[in-house]
């Protein structure tokens, strides 16, 4: 697999000589490192084997069509395998608004485990975008991943983010697959200037073979604002991470994830929140919905520092079982430093009210329908802290689509 992995390093190094020693150096770090396994607590709920077991290599460059999603954009972006698609994509929209030159990988976070280290080595996408200060941008950006004919394949994208002082954007990012083998490894690292707002909508919607591991990492300053929302569907293995870390006073930090687990399916989520300095809120809720064989799990950690006094931190975490076979994981911690803080986590995993479903039943709704009522009801709150209307009916679709045949093999 290494051998393998190095010779697709040595390729790309070839092609593009300035980042030749930048990739030499991440792939070190990967051979040091290797891929996660079940023994580092991090990953003890992932299942890896769609990718430990071999070694994708890089997606080719596809000409494949790709429909994107209805709503009103200001700018529609599509990477398909790994590369930006111009000629598919729609950015006349983000000229005077939005700044993009090519990725500084010397700039970039270090790697925090062989999946990161990998995707500095192997990346085909690396760009950097500027939303410069008191910009706003009022209709959300669309950018569209997808692997088309992947099987055993894999794209490695990595990309950047700055939101200037004062300036407001919205993205939504769409991570979709074929029913291949496929495997997307996405890291995206985000910087907000004092007073910067960024809603952050991330729907991952893989193929049934198809695997994801993407990492988000959020700077926030004085009185920035960070929301952002994760609806998981689909896949074999989905792997979800936002590490934020608050470093100005009044600065507000929102994640929300909803999970809907099909048999067979692994959907695991890993947020860390990290209150440096005093006078900051942070709110996550996670909510996960797993059929018969299925896994969702959810490990999520707040720490307060010892000058972070008069921090709000709150993490909710609840799950709902549509078998016994199904299984659903919770770790919320706290690390708290500081005295004078308000900071609450809870988990509970619970079945579908058998008394709900009796009553519906008795009002001839069908069973399959009830049931889905049920969980829309139950996930339904989450949506609605989505502020932006088009977006929110748009994830609501995509949810509703899965809910009826959830579990029904």
């Amino acid at each position: 697999m290494t051998k393998s992995y190095q010779t697709e390093v040595e390729r790309l190094s070839a092609e593009v000589p300035a980042t030749a020693e930048l990739r030499l150096s991440a792939f070190e770090q990967f051979e040091a490192q290797g891929l996660p396994s079940k023994r580092d607590e991090d990953w003890r709920y992932a299942d890896l084997k769609s990718i430990t077991a071999k070694a994708p290599s890089l997606a080719k460059r596809s000409t494949e069509t790709i429909a994107p999603l209805d709503g009103d954009f200001t700018a529609h972006v599509v990477y398909l395998n790994g590369h930006f698609d111009l000629a598919q994509s729609d950015v006349a929209g983000l000229e005077g608004l939005l700044e993009t030159q090519s990725l500084d990988m010397a700039n970039c976070a270090p790697s925090l485990d062989g999946f990161m280290a990998l995707n500095s080595a192997l990346m085909t996408v690396g760009v950097k975008n500027t939303v410069p200060a008191g910009i706003q941008i009022d209709k959300p950006i669309f950018i569209h991943h997808a692997l088309r004919d992947g099987s055993a394949k894999a794209a490695h994208s990595k990309r950047q983010l700055h939101v200037g002082a004062g300036a407001a954007v919205t993205i939504i990012e769409f991570f979709e697959g074929d029913d291949s083998a496929c495997w997307s490894n996405d890291v995206f690292e985000v910087t907000l200037d004092e007073g910067a707002v960024f809603n952050h909508i991330r729907l991952i919607k893989s193929g049934a073979d198809a695997t994801f591991t993407g990492k988000v990492f959020v700077e926030a300053h004085e009185k920035a604002i960070y929301r952002s929302f994760n609806l998981l569907i689909g896949g074999v293995m989905t792997r979800n991470e936002e590490h934020l870390s608050i470093v100005g006073a009044g600065a507000y930090g929102q994640i929300d994830t909803v999970a809907l687990t099909d048999s067979k399916q692994n959907h695991d989520t890993l947020t860390t929140v990290n209150h440096v300095v005093a006078d900051a809120i942070s709110d996550q809720l996670y909510r996960s919905v797993i059929a018969a064989r299925g896994k969702a799990s959810y490990q999520g950690k707040v720490t307060v520092a010892r000058d972070a006094q008069q921090t709000l931190a709150d993490q909710g975490c609840r799950a709902i079982l549509l078998d016994r076979t199904a299984e659903a994981n919770a770790k919320p911690e706290l690390e708290i430093f500081a005295d004078d803080v308000k900071c609450s986590h809870g988990a509970t995993v619970g079945e579908l009210d058998d008394t709900a479903l009796f009553y519906l039943a008795a009002r001839g709704v069908a069973p399959k329908e009830a049931r889905a009522l049920l969980i829309e009801a139950f996930i339904g709150e989450m949506f609605e802290r989505v502020e932006n209307e088009m977006l929110r009916d748009l994830l609501m679709r995509e949810a509703r689509s899965v809910l009826k045949g959830l579990g029904n093999e």
